[in-house]
């Protein structure tokens, strides 16, 4: 795991986005893995600065997760987030973006759909992602399944009160779907972003845990290519 400590949000961001570019200008047409939420929000606004003559209209995504019952139609969502943060800037076609739809008839069919999308495209070549209070990455809770690709997520409470705050009114959340930790892993290349003193103490657990069910996050250990980018308060805990 590579290590990025920058002051605050804003370098990070701005660092994290530098890094990922230069990868991503290594092939024609990346696979990028995204997740919504507040910590890669940064990323993406940076990427749309400082892209300037990549050819990001080549790149194509796959959301990292989505919530049970909803959609891109849904304000709040996973996908309207992400369309309103990186989708839309972009002008990215629908035709490059695979999404889980949480409405979906049948989600077990939505989770294959979304395996062969990435099997489709050569597998994932960059994966965005955040971290939980708790230490889930994706909606991959503690003492899940770590060899799961795709599939339907039961959450902890603690994640269903957080998921509050992306939403204008109280919303009832019964469960997701999501990448497992399997499809992160199959990732060439891994962003873990980090930032604020409420991720302290889980980064403390991180840098001292050995790979365990407990700790999903703990599961990237094992890949050769993870950049955890930190700031300073995220930090904080670790580097007493």
């Amino acid at each position: 795991m590579d290590i990025f400590l920058e002051k605050d949000y804003n370098t990070l961001s701005t660092a994290a986005a530098k890094h990922l570019l230069t990868l991503a200008r290594k092939k024609q047409t990346p696979l990028l893995c995204v997740a919504s939420g507040d910590s890669p929000a940064g990323l993406y606004r940076e990427i749309i600065v400082q892209k300037n003559g990549t050819e990001t209209d080549s790149w194509n995504f796959v959301g990292l997760d989505e919530w049970q019952g909803m959609n891109a139609s849904d304000e709040g969502s996973c996908q309207w987030h992400l369309h309103q943060q990186l989708f839309l800037p972009l002008n990215v076609e629908a035709s490059r973006i695979c999404f889980f739809d949480g409405r979906a008839a049948s989600l077990e069919e939505e989770c294959q759909r979304v395996d062969q999308f990435i099997a489709d495209h050569d597998g994932i070549d960059i994966a965005v992602i955040g971290l939980g209070s708790n230490g889930h990455i994706g909606m991959n809770e503690p003492q899940r399944n770590p060899t799961l690709t795709a599939h339907i997520a039961e959450l902890d409470t603690s994640t269903i009160k957080t998921a509050q705050k992306y939403f204008s009114t109280e919303t009832i959340i019964t469960g997701g779907l999501t990448l497992g930790i399997a499809s992160i892993l199959s990732a060439k290349h891994i962003f873990l972003i980090v930032s604020g003193t409420h991720k302290a103490a889980i980064i403390k657990q991180l840098m001292e845990s050995e790979p365990t069910p407990a700790l999903p996050v703990t599961w990237l250990k094992n890949h050769p290519n993870v950049y955890l980018y930190l700031d300073e308060a995220a930090a904080s805990e670790w580097k007493k």
